[in-house]
């Protein structure tokens, strides 16, 4: 029993890649590294993040399920205050919505959360049709 342990992947625009493993993230490193590798896929992190809102500011506000905890609706809407007050909101959520897979949303993001990250992402398809 001690061979190799196949990682499970995730496919983004047909490519496999590794995925991240939520779970062990529960330091601010920890989810930093991870949502690094979920929307950079392993590049260096824009120059606009540090102009960010959110940066310095706890990842666990942004990432509750990151700590085992269900994002209720007070912590997202306390995360979508900090991002509505953002000066590169637009620019976050253009990263987002460009390297997140669709099938893996996690957090709020460029103040919107995991659903409404996908309505936005059905509604662009919807428009290229």
């Amino acid at each position: 029993m001690d061979g190799p342990v196949e990682e499970p992947t995730v496919l983004v625009t047909g490519r496999p890649r590794p995925r991240p493993d939520v779970r062990g993230a529960r330091d601010a490193a920890g989810v930093r590294l991870v949502f690094r590798a979920l929307l950079f896929d392993g590049a260096s992190v824009p120059a606009w993040h540090e102009d960010a809102a959110c940066a310095g500011r706890s990842p666990s506000l942004f990432f509750p399920e990151a700590d085992g905890q269900h994002p209720r609706p007070s912590r997202v809407r306390a995360a979508k205050e900090v991002c509505r007050r953002c000066p590169v909101r637009t620019t976050c959520l253009d990263d987002v919505m460009t390297h997140e897979s669709p099938w893996y949303r996690h957090g709020v993001v460029g103040g919107l959360s995991p659903a409404e990250r996908h309505r936005l992402h059905r509604a662009r398809l919807g428009a290229t049709s």
